[in-house]
């Protein structure tokens, strides 16, 4: 199993040139809102609607690393007055992205009571998607006397926390 975790963030309004300097980091990208963006050499340039950056991913091969991760991007955000504080007023969304990835479908446990209650507190949002292969994809049947399963849950599954 692979986990794959990032701090990603959003703004409207607020260009994040602030927020960056201000978390002593360097983005994986951060792009400004009405700025023409290219990437890659294959894909169309694009005008972004959102100013946006992301963090660069850490790599664990458990749910155990997940805890000490969270903890750690928690206390980043919330020791930054600046940051904190675009975060618990709206201006700036944070979300601190998990995705599960896996060749058998697995079950995510859910994330532990204490970091939603922290998130919600600060304003933080917590994204886990599990991309964990369905032993049965969708259309495919399970069985000689199985109908097709057309109500299997989409890749990846989404959860949010706090949830809304």
């Amino acid at each position: 199993m692979d986990l794959k975790m990032s701090l990603r963030m959003w703004s409207d309004t607020q260009d994040l040139d602030s927020v960056i300097q201000d978390l002593g980091g360097s983005p994986t990208y951060a792009y400004k809102k009405g700025e023409l963006v290219h990437i890659g050499r294959q894909k169309r340039p694009y005008v972004p609607k959102r100013h946006s950056a992301s963090f660069p991913e850490v790599e664990v091969h458990d749910f155990g690393g997940i805890a000490s991760w969270l903890v750690s991007r928690f206390d980043l955000l919330e020791g930054s007055e600046l940051t904190a504080s675009l975060i618990r007023n709206g201006i700036v969304d944070a979300v601190l992205w998990i995705a599960v990835f896996n060749e058998m479908r697995i079950d995510v446990p859910p994330v532990r009571p204490e970091f939603v209650e922290r998130a919600r507190s600060s304003g933080i949002r917590i994204l886990i998607e599990n991309y964990s292969s369905d032993p049965y994809p969708e259309g495919e049947p399970t069985g000689p006397d199985d109908e097709v399963r057309s109500s299997r849950p989409k890749i990846p599954t989404k959860t949010w926390y706090p949830e809304e």
